[in-house]
C-alpha cells in the first residue's frame, strides 16, 4: 500500500467522518477505506495477496485492518459495543 501507517489512519477517521457520521461498523470502515485506496490508485499487486490470518482477508485488508486497531489503542475511534464504532466527541 502507498501510505504511511499514520496516513491510512488519517484517511480512515476522514472516511468515518465524512460517509459514516457519528457511528459506524468495523468491517464497513475497512471496505470503505479499501475501496478509497484502490481509487486513489495507493493500492498495490501484493495488498491483493492472502494474509494467511485466521479471518481470510488480503494483506492490504489486513493493513487496514491493523490501522483499526491502532486508532482505537490511541483513542481516534471509540467501541461502543462489538463490531461498532463511532468518532471521539470533541470539545470545543
Amino acid at each position: 500500500m502507498n501510505l504511511t501507517p499514520q496516513e491510512l489512519c488519517d484517511l480512515m477517521v476522514e472516511i468515518a467522518a465524512k460517509r459514516f457520521g457519528n457511528r459506524f461498523f468495523r468491517r464497513e470502515l475497512m471496505e470503505a477505506t479499501e475501496r478509497e485506496v484502490r481509487q486513489r490508485a495507493l493500492w498495490t499487486p501484493e495488498d491483493d495477496l492472502d494474509s494467511k490470518s485466521a479471518d481470510p482477508k488480503s494483506l492490504g485488508l489486513a493493513t487496514i485492518d491493523y490501522a483499526f486497531s491502532s486508532l482505537a489503542k490511541h483513542g481516534r475511534i471509540v467501541k461502543i459495543r462489538r463490531g461498532e464504532w463511532r468518532l471521539p466527541v470533541v470539545d470545543e
